[in-house]
């Protein structure tokens, strides 16, 4: 016996969610100020539908077990950090120290104020012009100071796998530069400065512990905390952060940390420990074409001041029970096919003035209790980029601000308890795929209003819902596809299923009588006035007879059957409902197949051409011929397809010469070539009635599926055509694609044909296996 859940309790305000990772040791922060929802009043018939408890505020993991030594740190004393304070450091072993201590000139020295000769050793010499230190070989005792001075800088430049204690600077510029990524090895257990940058530039470097002690191996640019910062940079570099006692990644704290902006471009960064963490305080966050990978309890990525970007096609990963990556007063963003992967108990991605996941990027949130959260601001997936969180309770939500799923982006939500949702702002499906699946996964407004338009919704599970709290609407609009196993319902707004025609909603299960008295589709309103609104042809049907019925919507017992267009006065009433309903908007299928009499049965691509005209996707060259045979035109072609994009507007039309302004293709032409799948064949000439070619057509539509975002699948590998040499360098990637989606198989022979033109009916057999990849 099954019984239906209840909506989420509305979620509580968030109270200082990034607080404990970033600022308790380092900064002043102000709470968040707890913002309530409004909760709406109880409705009095869910009694028996078992209660969710409310979300807790989520709170970032500690610094972990070095937390102590990061307060002792900040803010530094003139003097600079107290090295003891990290030791016994192995003083047999070099430190590079630059520091001002009243010289005016710049000496070398043994350090800590050692006395007798100057440090030892051949393997280095020190250039006072370009104030550079190089190291090729052996380095011994080296340390400077000298007086601070207007835009003074260091450069370390080392060609030699060498080991040294630290590298220190309190005022000066530091870089510190390899002979690359793979390069040369430099062995330290920190690279610190007090005001100065740090750059690390073309270098490989290990940071571990040189004396077995357990302090936090890092690579640090402190700031004064007086609102002085400096800018850490890592450029072409490969870091590599060890633990203390090992000679394997591990740790108890590893850092990469600025007080001011950091910066991480072309660089692969590994860190392993309990604290493992890349975090800037003062500024922003950039990663650019770069990997990241920490493991550890509170493996952290994150920014407190300012933007935190992952662009450029970076991989991020973070490993533990706390990963996270957080913002404070700064936006998330992660752009440019980037890829980011947390897994851990309570992972979580947070910002609390807005996430951005564009430009085909990836989020992937794994753990009991995976979040990906957004407060005062809007969380915005678009662009074709995808997410997936999983686990026990999965969030994907914004507290203020509005949730967007845009322009062909994919989100899946996998856990028992799971919910996409919003606060006080409003949640939007745009052209794009939400799947759920869990006992209890939810769709949800607490207070704004909800839209899925042109876009394909999954929702499996015992209690699966897609609800509005409160007073808000729901609107279902376009082509949408959108199953949900159990309830669709709003408390007190307003249910709106506008669809164009190929629309379908379906809510509950064929065939399954559910243990309840309440209807699958509920506008529940105690006024019982106006709460469910269908749009201009839309039907109910009940698909186990293909009837098409209306339950009771009247309030007054009564049951109908027929086509029910227009305004639902009141709501579904507990005494006639039903437990499966299906709305959609069929005006799009045509009937009488089939009027062309060169279509026959026996016709390779007979079920091509039926599925084409029956979706009204091409008609044929007359009322009853379809010249299946015939090559389709440039022009024909982007007819086609615009047509299947809904006749979109264009700006302006396109100005070739072939392409008249009042021709019936002029609009389509303008729309393709102002979204870059098709172009002209030059001397200002679209080439509007010459064939469109097997290779052509097959690019072209490459370009449309990139262009929807539809990724086409590897469901085989490719296997070369035996005219391959044929098929122009342009088109190979589009022919190899296509192949290796099933769209096209070629010819007898193992030929492609490339250069012939595409006949309507190969046309129809490519779009017809198109279209259900794109639907899929």
């Amino acid at each position: 016996m099954r019984k239906q859940s209840t909506g989420k309790t509305a979620r509580k305000g968030i109270a200082a969610i990034l607080a404990a990772v970033m600022l308790t040791a380092l900064l002043p922060l102000g709470v968040f100020a707890a913002a309530e929802d409004a909760t709406p009043a109880p409705r009095t018939h869910q009694t028996d539908r078992p209660e969710r408890t409310a979300r807790p505020a989520p709170a970032l993991p500690a610094v972990g077990n070095n937390r102590e030594a990061f307060a002792n740190r900040a803010p530094l004393q003139s003097e600079g950090p107290e090295f003891e304070a990290k030791a016994p450091l192995n003083l047999s072993l070099p430190i590079i120290e630059i520091s001002y201590i009243g010289s005016s000139d710049i000496d070398v020295y043994v350090p800590f104020g050692a006395t007798g000769a100057a440090a030892q050793g051949t393997g280095w010499s020190w250039n006072a012009a370009t104030k550079t230190l190089t190291v090729t070989g052996d380095l011994q005792g080296v340390g400077f100071d000298a007086v601070p001075g207007t835009n003074d800088s260091v450069t370390i430049a080392y060609s030699a796998n060498i080991t040294i204690v630290e590298i220190w600077s309190g005022y000066f510029a530091l870089t510190v530069k390899g002979n690359g990524k793979t390069g040369s090895t430099l062995t330290t257990a920190y690279i610190d400065n007090y005001l100065g940058d740090i750059t690390v530039q073309d270098a490989k470097i290990d940071i571990k512990p040189l004396d077995g002690g357990t302090h936090n191996e890092q690579i640090f640019v402190y700031g004064d905390g007086g609102g002085i910062s400096a800018t850490l940079t890592v450029k072409n570099s490969t870091l590599t952060f060890y633990g203390p006692g090992t000679e394997q990644p591990g740790s108890i704290g590893t850092y990469l940390t600025s007080h001011g902006k950091l910066v991480i471009e072309d660089s692969d960064i590994t860190a392993t420990g309990d604290a493992a963490q890349i975090l800037a305080y003062q500024g922003g966050l950039s990663v650019k074409n770069s990997i990241l990978s920490l493991t550890g309890g509170a493996a952290t990525v994150g920014a407190y001041q300012d933007i935190l970007s992952i662009a450029g096609g970076s991989s991020v990963s973070l490993d533990g029970e706390d990963a996270s990556i957080v913002t404070v007063l700064g936006s998330l963003s992660i752009a440019g096919g980037s890829s980011v992967s947390l897994e851990g108990e309570d992972a979580m991605v947070a910002s609390n003035n807005g996430i951005s996941i564009a430009g085909g990027s990836t989020l992937n949130v794994t753990g009991d209790d995976a979040e990906i959260f957004a407060q005062q601001s809007d969380l915005i997936i678009k662009d074709g980029s995808k997410v997936n969180a999983t686990g026990e309770e999965v969030y994907i939500y914004t507290e203020d601000g509005n949730l967007s799923i845009t322009t062909g982006s994919k989100v899946t939500i996998t856990g028992k308890n799971s919910e996409l949702s919003t606060g006080n702002g409003d949640l939007s499906i745009t052209n794009s795929t939400v799947v759920g699946a869990g006992e209890a996964v939810t769709i949800k407004t607490y207070a704004g209003n909800m839209s899925i338009t042109d876009s394909k919704v999954t929702l499996t599970g015992d209690y699966a819902e897609i609800y509005g709290s409160a007073a808000a609407n729901i609107l279902i609009a376009g082509k949408s596809k959108v199953y949900v196993q159990t309830w669709l319902y709003t408390s007190y707004g307003t249910i709106i299923v506008d669809l164009t025609p190929g629309g379908r909603v379906e809510v509950g299960e064929p065939d399954v009588v559910l243990d309840t008295d309440y209807p699958v589709i509920e506008a529940y309103d105690s006024a019982d006035s106006n709460r469910i609104i269908l749009g201009a042809g839309v039907k109910i049907v009940t698909p186990a007879d293909g009837k098409i019925s209306t339950y009771d919507f009247t309030g007054n017992g009564d049951y109908r059957t027929g086509v029910f267009t227009g305004n639902i006065s009141g709501g579904i009433t507990e005494a006639n409902f039903a437990y499966h309903v299906v709305l959609e908007n069929p005006a799009d299928l045509r009937t009488g197949w089939n009027p062309f009499t060169d279509v026959t049965t026996g016709d390779w691509f007979y079920n091509n051409v039926k599925f084409i005209y029956e979706n009204r996707i091409f008609a044929g060259t007359s009322d009853t011929t379809f010249d299946p045979g015939t090559p389709m035109t440039r022009a024909m072609l982007v007819q086609v397809l615009w047509s299947y994009e809904g006749k979109p507007e264009p700006a302006t039309l396109s100005g070739f010469s072939d392409v008249p302004t009042d021709a019936y293709y002029a609009k389509a032409v303008a729309w393709a070539l102002a979204n870059g799948i098709v172009s002209g064949i030059g001397d200002n000439q679209f080439g509007s009635s010459r064939a469109v070619s097997r290779q052509d057509f097959v690019l072209i539509l490459t370009k449309y599926a990139a262009k929807k975002y539809v990724e086409l699948p590897q469901t085989r590998a490719y296997a070369a055509f035996t005219d391959q040499a044929s098929i122009a360098g342009y088109a190979t990637a589009a022919v190899e694609a296509a192949y290796r989606a099933g769209i096209i198989n070629g010819k007898d022979g193992g030929i492609f044909d490339p250069a012939s033109g595409a006949t309507r009916a190969e046309v129809a057999v490519m779009l017809h296996k198109y279209v259900l990849i794109a639907d899929a």
